[in-house]
């Protein structure tokens, strides 16, 4: 009688350390589900399917919004006088040496309020054929417009508002 209680505690204890740790979520059978479901929760960060590509612009004068932030990119840049070479009179021909030099104190002027400071809104609007004006907001603050003109296949600066 003795013998039998001991060999039904010994199998009750074998059953219970059975039932807990060798099945049950965690035995080989139910954890290659969970390992699968990880790697996908954990896949979904790693593989990233069709991300939108910033659109490039060309910062030269061959178009209105290069022209423009290459004003703003040499201003950046401290470089005044390059930045001069990017405006033209409101009648639509491109100053002299002589005005652009007189420019130099409103175009550090300028560089004052939108140097160094990252376009967040860039909108557009087409007054004529050769005429666009862009609106350009610097760091959720600041707004200014561009009034771009062609003159012999590039586009200059012909006017600016704050």
């Amino acid at each position: 009688m003795q013998y039998n209680k001991i060999n039904k505690k010994k199998l009750s204890i074998a059953a219970a350390y059975r039932n807990r740790v060798g099945y049950g979520l965690f035995s080989p059978g139910a954890l290659s589900p969970v390992i699968i479901l990880l790697f996908f929760l954990c896949s979904c960060e790693l593989i990233v399917i069709g991300t939108k590509q910033k659109e490039s612009i060309d910062i030269s004068q061959n178009n209105p919004l290069g022209a423009v932030i290459l004003f703003k990119t040499e201003l950046d840049s401290n470089n005044v006088q390059a930045a001069a070479q990017v405006l033209a009179s409101p009648s639509g021909k491109k100053y002299l040496a002589i005005e652009k030099y007189d420019l130099y104190d409103e175009v550090h002027r300028i560089m004052r309020v939108i140097g160094n400071k990252s376009i967040t809104s860039v909108k557009s609007d087409t007054t004529s054929a050769g005429s666009l004006k862009i609106n350009l907001e610097f760091n959720y603050l600041n707004r200014l417009t561009f009034t771009t003109y062609k003159i012999n296949n590039n586009w200059y600066i012909i006017s600016y508002d704050e």
